[in-house]
């Protein structure tokens, strides 16, 4: 695996244990394609010891040659701890080219239905802005988060929402959104009642997930009972390293 020196241009937090990344990528090759779903490996020094992390790219423009991860702090994780507390503006990190096949499918027009839940959200914005913005298609995206205060990306989840093409419904353990179908975790019965509430014609729709196993894994039995094809059916898990 190739590694380049990105220089850091931004900083921003997101939540009270997370933040945003922005990186200058011009130094990866002119030739790099960067899809919307995919990741970015960080190598770092931790205390003598080299560490490596994959983080998804959130954001990416090509004309200004940038590309943003969101870090959410791991208890006692050794690479996110760092960057939240310590990564800065100005500093250059050891990042590999895009990876990964947690992509969008080719097939158009169709409705694009993601669920995400906590961090898992990083890939998932990045390819419902190209849905909505760059394609032009229909996007319906479920969200779990704890609370309100543990959702990343609130702002910019706010100036997608205004795109007709997107609807989003987001749903709180803490049940502080006063509605049945918005409060609990994304469960079998709650991605099913979701499913059959929000989205017209499943079996024509393309689903996404990130996020926790036990979240994909619901969600994905859920829709196989509801016949959706396996085809239909793209996941990426969030597996947090005990480090």
């Amino acid at each position: 695996m190739h590694f380049y020196s990105l220089p850091i241009l931004d900083v921003r937090t997101l939540t009270a244990d997370s933040k945003a990344i922005v990186f200058d990528c011009s130094a990866f090759p002119p030739d790099t394609i960067i899809r919307p779903g995919q990741y970015i490996t960080v190598k770092v020094d931790v205390d003598g010891s080299s560490e490596r992390r994959s983080y998804s790219i959130s954001r990416y423009s090509q004309e200004n040659s940038t590309l943003e991860i969101g870090v959410k702090r791991v208890p006692n994780g050794k690479v996110s701890n760092l960057a939240n507390s310590q990564w800065k503006m100005g500093d250059s990190i050891e990042c590999s080219g895009p990876e990964g096949n947690f992509t969008l499918t080719d097939k158009t027009p169709v409705h694009h239905v993601f669920f995400a839940a906590g961090s898992g959200i990083t890939p998932i914005i990045h390819m419902v802005d190209h849905v909505i913005n760059s394609r032009g298609e229909r996007a319906t995206l479920f969200f779990g988060n704890s609370s309100s205060s543990d959702v990343m990306y609130k702002e910019e989840l706010r100036t997608l929402s205004s795109n007709p093409n997107l609807s989003v419904l987001q749903i709180f353990t803490d049940g502080s959104t006063g509605t049945p179908l918005t409060s609990g975790r994304i469960d079998f019965g709650k991605a099913t009642q979701l499913v059959h509430e929000c989205v017209d014609n499943p079996l024509a729709a393309h689903f996404y997930m990130c996020g926790p196993s036990c979240m994909i894994d619901s969600v994905t039995n859920a829709l196989e009972d509801q016949g959706v094809s396996a085809d239909n059916i793209h996941l990426e898990y969030f597996v947090s390293p005990d480090e």
